[in-house]
């Protein structure tokens, strides 16, 4: 057992079932894994990778995993999971939002204070019997096991300094689309959808002046070496990831394995949230320290003006909901819900 997830088994139930060892009468079980991020991506490493790790922990081996990272099996991961070519789907909600339109809310500006309060928020309506669960994960054959959400994503650019908001005029600024977009637009910058894997070459090149992005994302993709300053005090929302196996295959788990799987995922729920929280601030004065990356902080009236700014966003997402018969105003309200 490896030290990192003796540690997190350590005083949980999932420990328990370890010392009383696997349930002998389940035969030895592979679960393949579908994974958008590249394997060494904290949202694997802390998240996928701890979970797999502990259930195979707990059963004794009798459990384990292959991960197919960065698509390998395909960039849709509901249709690889749809296809039967993996179990279980580590999804990220504004690739497939023709699909999980209502999982968007995660992406609204000016909710959640950081990732585990994210993830609190978005796994009370992902959960079994949760609203999510019911509305649009159930209807799409998936069991939720957990969720993340990075923390709020703040405004970045390459070498334009934002001191206020007047400065965000006609800046291109990457987005993940849908509310993201909305919150650019009310800034007065212009939006450019770009995926993560694509966003180094976008900032690069020139083809956006910035992001909306957060710090503990920035490593996995060397983000550091093209941006160089940030806005702390304006909040743009996060992004909902999934992590869910596929309900036909979880209705054929035994109870012990079902016992597992539910509690490893409760543990690394809470671990890639603590980690990327941990990690967020660290970054950032690291960059400081060491790649001469400027932030400016907004006083109380600039950062008054952001949240007056935001108001419509949240607006206009419920009315997108409400134009295709969804009913957004109870997912945003259950998500702001404290």
């Amino acid at each position: 057992m490896t030290s990192r997830v003796s540690r997190l088994l350590a005083g949980s139930a999932l420990g328990a079932l370890v010392l009383a060892g696997p349930a002998l009468a389940d035969d030895p079980l592979t679960l393949r894994v579908t994974n958008i991020f590249p394997g060494a991506h904290f949202l694997w490493s802390e998240g996928g990778q701890v979970f797999a790790d502990a259930v195979t922990q707990a059963s004794g081996g009798a459990i384990t995993f292959e991960a197919y990272h960065a698509g390998q099996l395909g960039n849709d991961q509901l249709a690889v999971l749809d296809s039967g070519l993996a179990e279980i789907g580590v999804i990220a909600a504004p690739y497939v939002a023709d699909r999980m339109p209502l999982s968007g809310v995660v992406e609204l500006p000016g909710i959640i204070e950081n990732a585990c309060d994210g993830a609190t928020r978005y796994w009370s309506m992902a959960q079994q019997g949760g609203l999510l669960d019911e509305l649009e994960y159930a209807p799409l054959g998936l069991h939720a096991l957990f969720v993340a959400t990075p923390p709020p994503y703040k405004i970045m650019t390459t070498s334009a300094e934002v001191n206020t908001f007047a400065d965000l005029a006609g800046l291109k600024l990457r987005t993940v689309g849908g509310a993201q977009a909305d919150t650019v637009r009310a800034l007065g910058g212009t939006p450019v959808q770009v995926q993560a894997p694509e966003l180094y070459d976008s900032l690069s090149r020139g083809t956006v002046d910035g992001a909306i992005y957060a710090f503990v994302g920035m490593p996995p993709f060397s983000l550091g070496e093209v941006v160089h300053h940030s806005v702390e005090g304006a909040y743009a929302g996060s992004v909902a990831v999934l992590y869910a196996i596929s309900t036909e295959v979880w209705e054929g788990l035994s109870a012990d394995q079902q016992a597992m799987l539910t509690e490893a995922a409760t543990m690394a729920q809470q671990h890639v949230c603590e980690y990327q929280d941990a990690q967020e601030n660290a970054i950032r004065d690291q960059y400081v320290a060491e790649n001469g990356f400027s932030v400016t902080t907004l006083d109380e009236a600039a950062a008054a003006e952001f949240r007056a700014a935001m108001a419509p966003v949240a607006e206009a997402w419920v009315g997108r909901m409400q134009d295709n018969n969804l009913r957004g105003a109870d997912v945003l309200a259950a998500y702001s819900a404290n």
